[in-house]
């Protein structure tokens, strides 16, 4: 997972326009940094709760359970709070970027943005 944090975060570091950013046609230099610094920290926080997901039997229910209430709680609400967060969020799902079935059905139903 290192790897990937390092490539996302090379995107925020270097000003690059992430595929994201072009995707949803974000332009202009300081544009494409403030965008690429918010879907990269959403990214990181989908990536946590996806380790959550693929441990879960060794970390068990209440612990889950822990990481479930506080995505519908704090992580929802600031996804939903802000245009760019939400419009990256509904990319990944249109993209289908989460792979794993199960990990994408659990986390669609804590994070139902519309």
């Amino acid at each position: 997972m290192n790897r990937v944090r390092e490539i996302n975060e090379a995107f925020v570091q270097w000003g690059v326009r992430s595929p994201y950013a072009l995707l949803l046609g974000i332009k202009g230099e300081s544009r494409v940094r403030e965008f690429n610094a918010k879907a990269v920290v959403l990214l990181h926080q989908v990536n946590m709760l996806r380790e959550v997901h693929q441990n879960k039997t060794v970390l068990g229910d209440g612990e889950l359970a822990i990481h479930a209430k506080w995505a519908s709680t704090i992580l929802r609400p600031w996804i939903e709070a802000d245009g760019d967060l939400k419009e990256a969020w509904l990319l990944s799902k249109e993209a289908e970027d989460l792979r794993d079935p199960q990990f994408a059905k659990w986390l669609n139903e804590l994070l139902p943005i519309l």
